[in-house]
């Protein structure tokens, strides 16, 4: 098996595109993500909002909307299903592909993980991504930084060493008393006899070790692609020229591409809906529907088809999202 990890840290900000900067989305009072410009001034997470709007008092803040990120994590497994099948969704905010089998199509390993990068990036996230023979040092990868080159077991204790504790995610005071003792590092860890570890700090550490090097088996439970493709996208900023809105959908398009893809089918018409500004003259949903000859999940064509039909619609008032459904694949 081969693993690409993609962990989206960013993900509670990327989901309100038209927020501006500088930003920071909060939870309990304290920040949980900041964009660039709030973190040069300081603003980083787990600093209290308190202390944040004293840095900063023109920092732009929302709460943290986890049912948002949960559907842009579930369209980013959509998408996925261009590169393969195998998708796993770990919520909050990773992804992982299992692509062994598709090293072949994309032209190798590199390629391949190029390709899911700049995919993930046209999407709109800025992922840390990485690659492993096994999920879970795939994910401690991705976490910590990225590491495009691990291909075989044998690399894993090496590349894994590397690794600060904080991808463990343990307790704080698991995490202190390891400290205590000169761990620095996941190599201190790798080097200390296993049954020490459990002893001091129970099996599941030692299991988790053991199943990121391939030692243990690590089952994970695959994304269901859904039935029915029905997705919806917020936009940065309004739209109102119906031309305009051709990029934006695109994600969309290959969201839609990678869920056919997946489901090996194609669909021989979809609709995509444009949300208007909401206010006191509040409009319906603008929809455009487009058919096709034949049954197709060629991103460009539906993109180009779709670029034609918005070269001759009017909108009635600027659009502030776009939805796309399509019904069950051929």
């Amino acid at each position: 098996m081969l693993w690409i990890a993609l962990h989206l840290p960013c993900l509670p900000l990327e989901v309100f595109p038209d927020l501006p900067s500088p930003s920071a989305i909060v939870g309990h009072e304290r920040v949980i993500v900041a964009d660039r410009a709030a973190v040069s001034a300081g603003v980083v997470a787990g600093r209290r909002l308190a202390e944040a709007r004293a840095l900063l008092p023109d920092l732009a803040v929302l709460e943290r909307a986890v049912e948002r990120e949960q559907a842009a994590l579930r369209r980013l497994a959509c998408w996925a299903g261009s590169f393969t099948s195998e998708v796993c969704c770990l919520p909050p905010s990773m992804l992982l592909l299992e692509v062994a089998a598709s090293l072949r199509l994309f032209g190798g390993a590199a390629k391949l993980f190029a390709g899911v990068v700049a995919g993930c990036t046209a999407q709109g996230h800025l992922p840390q991504a990485a690659l492993a023979p096994t999920p879970l040092a795939a994910q401690w990868l991705a976490i910590g930084g990225g590491d495009q080159g691990c291909r075989t077991l044998a690399e894993l204790p090496h590349r894994l060493g590397r690794l600060p504790l904080s991808v463990l995610a343990l307790a704080a005071a698991d995490e202190a008393r390891l400290v205590s003792f000169g761990a620095r590092s996941l190599a201190d860890l790798l080097r200390w006899p296993r049954a020490g570890l459990a002893r001091r700090f129970g099996p599941g550490l030692v299991s988790d070790l053991a199943r990121a090097l391939g030692e243990l088996p690590d089952p994970r439970q695959r994304f269901v692609f859904p039935e029915l493709f029905v997705e919806r996208l917020e936009l940065p900023m309004r739209v109102e020229q119906a031309p305009a809105l051709g990029r934006a959908a695109r994600r969309l398009i290959d969201a839609l591409c990678g869920w056919l893809a997946a489901r090996a089918g194609g669909i021989s018409e979809c609709a995509f809906e444009f949300g208007h500004e909401s206010g006191a003259r509040q409009r319906p949903a603008t929809v455009l529907a487009l058919g096709f000859s034949g049954t197709t999940r060629d991103a460009e064509r539906i993109s180009r088809v779709l670029g034609e039909r918005l070269q001759r619609l009017h909108l009635p008032a600027a659009v502030e999202c776009i939805g796309l459904r399509a019904g069950a694949p051929a």
